[in-house]
């Protein structure tokens, strides 16, 4: 006793409702769902979402190119350190020059040059105060030299020799290192 038992085998089966009515019910149906896909229009033109990438392609790229600046930004700071490395029990004494250069494009007045040790008790930068350019024209430089010295005692390793170029507008620092090695 299946489900089709009753039925003729030698006849075809015919849906009892016209598919026309069928088709046409299911088309209406489907217009009046609302489709569940999100829907980022927002009712903004596509030529304005157009404009806002652009315009936010461009900020991106005004961001990079100025973090590349600052990360390749020029210094007005050069300098070289006799000898180093420093061998201790010889001549424990060098000469730090600082060359600054005025690489702004006008003329600057009242350069404040500094340079310490950040270890004070094995390293003395001489003289200790700063030196103060007092005017410094466009592409012009000037050479500052200083005496370096090992304190007794200092062992050996690398010490750190600050330099700063203070302007009315920025300041400019710079790290030399000085290497220190014991006789061998």
């Amino acid at each position: 006793m299946g489900l089709y038992d009753d039925m003729d085998t030698g006849s075809s089966y015919e849906p009892e409702s016209n598919t026309e009515e069928i088709g046409k019910a299911i088309l209406k149906s489907s217009k009046k769902k609302k489709s569940n896909k999100l829907n980022f229009n927002l009712g903004i033109p596509p030529i304005a979402t157009k404009i806002a990438l652009y315009v936010l392609g461009l900020f991106l790229a005004v961001v990079v190119v100025y973090a590349m600046y600052l990360v390749i930004q020029p210094s007005m700071i050069s300098y070289e350190l006799n000898p180093n490395p420093v061998y201790l029990g010889t001549n424990t004494a060098g000469k730090l020059r600082i060359s600054v250069e005025n690489i702004e494009e006008f003329t600057l007045n009242n350069i404040e040059v500094n340079a310490h040790a950040t270890d004070d008790l094995s390293v003395v930068v001489m003289p200790s105060e700063p030196k103060l350019i007092p005017i410094l024209g466009v592409g012009e430089d000037r050479v500052l030299e200083y005496d370096v010295e090992l304190i007794s005692g200092a062992t050996e390793g690398s010490y750190a020799i600050d330099i700063s170029v203070r302007t009315p507008a920025k300041v400019y620092k710079e790290n030399v290192i000085w290497e220190v090695k014991s006789v061998q």
